[in-house]
């Protein structure tokens, strides 16, 4: 795996998912992180949104601790989650698709309010508050994204963005700044 994808798997293990500090993810984590995105976004856990956000995220979970909790103790280290990530989302074919795309799309048709397929600047940064980026490179990242300057950002692109993030090992693609620059 290359220096730049660890990095920004580390920076997703800290400020995405590990969301009590203790040093492992675990499906506490994930119900927190479930929590957040619904508050970010104003939304009820038994909106039709709401339990497919619910539901992704907790498969998410475990996909995660299937291929990464290699110790079967019920939690992920850091070093755990670098090697399963690689292995099983990454390099492996499909394995993104079948795990976090679900996710991904649920979280983005949540934060979509009116349901265009759109995002536009404040629901993206209700999202990325939700997400632990820091609020300094929220619209830094939103103007990467929106390269053709169109005020909103389309949802398959930020799918896209996101995709890149988690599984590029190549840099200076816009999904390498999805989440902040940290």
């Amino acid at each position: 795996m290359s220096a730049h994808l660890e990095s920004k798997h580390q920076r997703a293990f800290e400020q995405q998912l590990d969301l009590d500090g203790n040093g492992y993810i675990e499906r506490t984590d994930f119900v927190a992180f479930g929590v957040r995105v619904l508050s970010a976004c104003e939304s009820s856990p038994t909106s039709a949104k709401g339990k497919a956000l619910v539901g992704a995220v907790l498969d998410v979970w475990e996909a995660l601790r299937a291929q990464c909790d290699i110790d079967g103790d019920g939690r992920i280290s850091p070093q755990e989650y670098h090697r399963g990530m690689t292995g099983a989302f990454v390099h492996e074919g499909g394995g993104y698709d079948r795990a976090f795309h679900p996710a991904v799309r649920a979280v983005l048709e949540l934060a979509d309010a009116d349901g265009d397929g759109t995002i536009t600047p404040q629901e993206f940064r209700a999202l990325q508050a939700a997400l632990g980026t820091p609020d300094d490179e929220v619209d830094a990242a939103f103007q990467r994204l929106d390269a053709e300057n169109r005020g909103v950002l389309d949802i398959d692109q930020i799918d896209a963005a996101a995709r890149q993030f988690y599984t590029g090992e190549g840099q200076e693609a816009a999904g390498d700044l999805l989440f902040g620059a940290s």
